[in-house]
């Protein structure tokens, strides 16, 4: 829709921001639910069979991205973060979750079938795959939760450097042991992740209007720089607590 109003096309730029926000509202009517994961705890069911039937396991790719993509208003997403918090909590009691990477489920899949071949807190059921942190990571910061994030991040990093997550297995159990397809590593993993800094810790946007600059940096920052590309130049961020500078690089 900016790119369309940029080029003087305003009747289909709105047009086009019409239809995102008729999607949004229909994503909120139809697949959120304020108690969805049980009473007071709130998220977005992640499918709906034919039959009506609503499932609820907390995906990452849906709870943490609807609030990345700006689906989840400021309420929702604060119900999002609070189910997660309580849910992580239980795991890492239970499970021995220790918060180094993204679950891809906090509530086993139902499916039988699917359960008896990968039973909870393994691969997608419970499991961690490494690029959901990206989208926690994110989720979090752009909901002032600056500080959970960071935490993650710096967990990952730490466990990373221990266990080569980068080059080696993409799939760990709940408590981040690997699956043993070392040979199976994604691009993903190593892009996504290693953009949560970007993105989300520094709050560097790159948008149709130049970077963007938004939220405040981890307690215990005292400097970060990054250079970013956006419009086909290359920026130099520069960001302290009181401070943030853009310049060309």
């Amino acid at each position: 829709a900016t790119l369309l109003a940029a080029a003087g096309k305003t009747d289909e730029a709105e047009r086009v921001k019409a239809r995102r926000q008729a999607t949004i509202d229909a994503m909120n009517r139809v697949l959120w639910d304020d108690d969805a994961f049980g009473p007071g705890r709130g998220g977005y069911v992640d499918f709906i069979t034919p039959d009506g039937k609503r499932h609820a396991l907390f995906c990452s790719a849906t709870e943490y991205l609807a609030i990345a993509a700006g689906v989840a208003d400021e309420r929702r997403a604060a119900a999002i973060l609070a189910t997660a918090d309580e849910r992580l909590a239980v795991l890492a009691k239970e499970y021995g979750y220790k918060g180094d990477a993204v679950l891809d489920t906090l509530w086993p899949i139902e499916d039988a079938y699917t359960h008896a071949e990968y039973p909870f807190t393994t691969y997608q059921n419970g499991s961690v795959l490494n690029c959901w942190t990206y989208f926690e990571v994110l989720a979090r910061c752009m909901n002032g939760d600056v500080e959970t994030a960071a935490e993650r991040l710096r967990r990952f990093a730490e466990h990373a450097g221990h266990t080569n997550w980068f080059e080696g297995d993409s799939a760990f159990n709940i408590r981040s042991e690997p699956h043993g397809w070392g040979q199976e590593p994604y691009l993903s993993d190593q892009v996504v992740v290693a953009a949560a800094l970007i993105h989300g810790l520094l709050g560097i946007r790159q948008t149709p209007d130049g970077i963007q600059i938004t939220g405040k940096m981890p307690a215990g920052w005292d400097r970060a720089e990054a250079t970013v590309p956006c419009l086909g130049k290359h920026y130099r961020v520069v960001r302290t607590p009181h401070e943030t500078t853009v310049t060309d690089a």
